[in-house]
């Protein structure tokens, strides 16, 4: 005879509210992932996007020196010159974003760059260095052999100059000083104008139709004077 299995007890089960046996059973919506971070997405890219930082103000060469000397006086002290790092327009607008403006930092290093004692620099100088003063690189050899050509053509320019400025006094003083007698002095009277030749008188005969004139006697009381004794 088989055996029956046991019954489970009533107690051991699930108890199960009546409440939610009756009624309708409510489910909570399942968050959906991402919805959140779409909503925030949305909300930010509706900003406006914040203005653009004003374009730096185009500064004349001597304000420009002025400012880098301030935060750079390593490198740009007045009076003292020293061989500058190439490319060091970028190093500036790096350390000092939105100061300087690209023309107003083309223009100056222009000229800074080409002033004489810069160029004299250069010469006496073994390497260029950064905006902290320090050792950025040897000088390159075509670079002073351009630096001497360039101070020789200047020398020759002033030389020049002062020739011609001494030419001048020269010739100012010769003009200033009185003419010597008989040296293109100028005469008190006005030169008198050519005369008209003479015209020939109706009443007298050509000079080849003339008649010669006779011979005139010796007159009897000339006579031949001794000569005198020495």
């Amino acid at each position: 005879m088989e055996e029956t299995p046991p019954l489970p007890d009533p107690a051991s089960q699930p108890t199960v509210s009546p409440e939610l046996v009756e009624g309708p059973v409510s489910v909570p919506p399942e968050p959906v992932e991402g919805l959140a971070e779409a909503s925030t997405s949305s909300a930010r890219t509706e900003e406006p996007p914040p203005p653009p930082p004003p374009a730096p103000a185009d500064l004349s060469p001597a304000a420009c020196a002025a400012a880098l000397a301030e935060r750079f006086p390593a490198l740009f002290t007045p009076g003292k010159p020293l061989p500058i790092k190439l490319r060091i327009q970028a190093d500036i607008q790096a350390r000092a974003p939105g100061l300087f403006s690209k023309k107003s930092l083309s223009i100056f290093l222009h000229r800074h760059t080409t002033s004489t004692p810069y160029i004299r620099a250069l010469l006496d100088a073994q390497t260029r260095f950064d905006l902290d003063g320090q050792a950025a690189g040897e000088i390159a050899t075509e670079h002073r052999e351009a630096a001497v050509v360039e101070l020789e053509r200047r020398r020759q320019i002033v030389m020049a100059k002062r020739q011609a400025e001494r030419d001048a006094q020269r010739a100012a003083q010769r003009a200033a000083q009185p003419p010597a007698a008989g040296e293109g002095a100028p005469s008190a009277q006005p030169p008198r104008p050519a005369r008209p030749p003479r015209p020939e008188r109706p009443n007298q005969a050509p000079r080849a139709d003339r008649a010669d004139r006779p011979e005139r006697p010796d007159r009897p009381d000339r006579q031949e004077r001794p000569a005198r004794s020495p």
